[in-house]
């Protein structure tokens, strides 16, 4: 798979998430001079929309046995840890503080052990990545893991912002001193979409890997 500017390959329209928001949004829009308004309306929504709509299409596929094998197998390399097979995987699910990552891998009992704060165009936000820290210091059992789920453009930027909250240096993954059970580690969407599409998925999550990775 060649790799491309990520504003090509993870465009909205590609997303998962698409049919269901198109129903949502099939009624006419009619504009002062009676044109339907509707597609250039849903291209502004879908615009704005975009990293929540392509995580819910990671969590809607991390639902294959396969497809959080090859996750889990990403993530492990990434952050140099070990953790558990088996995790429950949501979305945009609320912490105690009110902060919400873009992805959580829990235990079945409802632990945390992995979150995940994906950007695509938007800007990095210390206070986010601090809030996902506590909770997975507070909550978490054994080594836990937070990922920053970037484009690959991106990573040279995200980088620097994780050393500069954490107080961190060197190589990744990243260990803060206050929390040595964490383990912080930067991974792009190509990685993890060629993951995915190397998982040989049957059926419909294949096409569902496809509309993901579509260029």
């Amino acid at each position: 798979m060649h790799v491309r500017d990520l504003s090509s390959r993870l465009r909205p329209e590609h997303c998962l998430a698409r049919q269901h928001q198109l129903k949502l949004l099939s009624g006419p829009r009619m504009g002062h001079h009676g044109h339907d308004e509707r597609d250039s309306w849903t291209s502004a929504s879908f615009a704005g929309q975009s990293e929540v709509l392509c995580t819910q299409g990671l969590v809607h596929l991390l639902g294959h046995p396969d497809a959080r094998v090859r996750f889990l197998r990403q993530t492990r390399s990434s952050a140099a840890v070990e953790v558990p097979e088996e995790l429950v995987w949501r979305a945009e699910i609320f912490q105690q503080d009110r902060g919400q990552p873009d992805l959580e891998g829990n235990t079945a009992d409802g632990v945390p052990v992995v979150k995940v704060e994906a950007k695509l165009d938007a800007a990095f936000s210390s206070g986010q990545l601090r809030s996902y820290v506590e909770e997975l210091s507070a909550r978490g059992a054994g080594v836990v893991v937070l990922v920053v789920l970037v484009p690959g453009a991106r990573i040279a930027e995200a980088t620097p912002e994780i050393s500069l909250t954490f107080e961190v240096q060197g190589e990744a993954p990243r260990r803060p001193a206050r929390y040595p059970r964490i383990a912080i580690t930067v991974m792009s969407w190509e990685q993890v979409l060629d993951a995915l599409d190397n998982a040989g998925l049957p059926g419909a999550s294949a096409c569902d890997v496809a509309q993901l990775n579509a260029m």
